[in-house]
């Protein structure tokens, strides 16, 4: 895992345009079913901020269909957070919030933004799952500077414990997409916020993990927990164990 290489590329070099986003919904559109009407009330949020195709896209049976969905979504997140935010009568700045911007409607962007990018880093398919990294990588940073710094941690947080844990998957190819993004988001604005002792930390829980008392419990990826038949044990723990491993060393570099 080029770890080095993926701190020091910009997120702004990974994020599709505009003109490739629209193109991968339109050509997803066809293939993805519709929406069943009793989990309509449980996507009306997201049909409310992207549209019913992007919704019936995201969630498709067809992997293809949630691919172009996270694509768009990356593609279109910094013309959506232009579009609410009001540039500054005498320096032109769009990257502060003007006077008639409405904070709770950035708040539901951010809501429904993180909403779709855990659930596509909860999605088994290693293709969506690698978007979703990517969608990461380009929602985060678009909200940098744009809403409340405490807000955009409170997101995050759970977002960074989500990534940690995949780090234990048994496929490679998840684990390589998850270390790279983790280290991605070192990079500045959100390396403004998201620290590489934050990550260690987060890393090392997972490592091993401990009971609300403090002592430790055996069964994580620990050499221990896997000698003792923890949970995950085997070669997937091991391979896990390794892969957190080498993530702290590249930390420490």
């Amino acid at each position: 895992i080029d770890v080095q290489n993926a701190a020091a590329c910009g997120s702004a070099e990974l994020v599709p345009n505009l003109a490739e986003g629209e193109q991968a919904l339109r050509e997803a559109l066809p293939l993805a079913e519709v929406l069943d009407e009793v989990a309509l009330d449980f996507v009306a949020p997201l049909i409310a901020l992207f549209g019913n195709g992007w919704t019936r896209c995201f969630y498709s049976r067809n992997w293809l269909c949630r691919v172009a969905a996270l694509t768009h979504l990356s593609a279109t997140m910094g013309l959506r957070l232009e579009e609410l935010t009001e540039a500054d009568g005498q320096n032109g700045n769009r990257r502060k919030a003007g006077p008639a911007t409405s904070p709770h409607a950035l708040g539901e962007l951010l809501d429904g933004a993180m909403r779709a990018v855990h659930e596509g880093l909860g999605d088994q398919n290693v293709r969506v799952y690698a978007e979703a990294c990517l969608s990461v990588t380009a929602v985060v940073p678009a909200f940098c500077g744009t809403v409340d710094g405490r807000l955009l941690v409170a997101h995050l947080a759970p977002l960074l414990r989500q990534l940690c844990a995949r780090m234990g998957d048994s496929k490679e190819a998840v684990r390589m997409h998850t270390v790279e993004c983790l280290f991605r988001l070192l990079h500045p604005p959100t390396g403004n916020i998201v620290s590489p002792m934050a990550i260690a930390m987060l890393i090392l829980r997972h490592i091993s993990p401990r009971d609300e008392n403090g002592a430790q419990l055996y069964g994580g990826d620990s050499p221990a927990g896997i000698a003792k038949g923890g949970a995950s044990g085997g070669k997937g723990a091991a391979t896990g164990w390794l892969c957190r491993i080498g993530a702290l060393r590249d930390l420490c570099k």
